[in-house]
């Protein structure tokens, strides 16, 4: 019995060898050995950079900004911020980390791109009314007898001449007229068309 089991435990073995999963023992090993000097290097690696180390000091929060550069321009407005409403906006350190006591740098902002034209404020153009004085807004205005592009021209008023209305307004001819007279010639009167005479404070 003794020489049938013999035959079989090396069949047994032989087939076990000759199958792909079968390791020898030594090359187990051999795999542990090296598997153990990796991490034995890795561990060695990390306490030599100072992962080991604890820290020195406690962290300091620093801001850091950027300088602006001055480019002075025409009609460019400058703001510059306030710097201890800057140094309030900071918001104070919690949980053992201090904030940095050194005083940043205040930056200078430019307001660049076009220009608008600057606002004319003109007073209320005054209304015709009789008792205003007006001056005449053309080269030579047409003063006549009576309301009407079909009536005797007395005279022509020159460009910015200044009268005084005594009468009007009368519409003739799908014009509106008033009565104008000189100041200082009364005898200069007549009608003259509303749209080239200005009121005059």
């Amino acid at each position: 019995m003794s020489h049938v089991q013999q035959p079989e435990r090396r069949k047994r073995r032989a087939d076990r060898q000759a199958s792909g999963l079968y390791l020898p023992t030594w090359s187990v090993g051999a795999m542990i050995l090296i598997v153990l000097a990796i991490v034995a290097a890795l561990v060695m690696l990390l306490l030599t950079l100072g992962g080991g180390t604890a820290p020195s000091s406690e962290p300091r929060l620093v801001v850091i900004t950027a300088e602006a550069t001055p480019t002075p321009q025409s009609g460019v407005v400058t703001l510059t911020p306030n710097p201890t409403a800057l140094q309030q906006s900071v918001p104070q350190a919690t949980s053992g980390i201090q904030a940095d006591s050194t005083a940043l740098p205040v930056a200078e902002f430019a307001l660049e791109g076009p220009t608008l034209a600057p606002i004319v404020f003109t007073p209320t153009p005054l209304s015709l009314a009789v008792g205003v004085t007006v001056r005449v807004d053309a080269d030579e205005l047409n003063v006549r007898e009576a309301p009407g592009l079909d009536q005797t021209v007395l005279f022509q008023a020159a460009l910015n001449e200044r009268f005084v209305l005594v009468g009007g307004p009368e519409s003739a001819s799908d014009i509106t007229w008033w009565q104008i007279e000189d100041p200082s010639d009364p005898t200069r009167a007549g009608w003259a068309a509303a749209e080239y005479l200005i009121a005059q404070p």
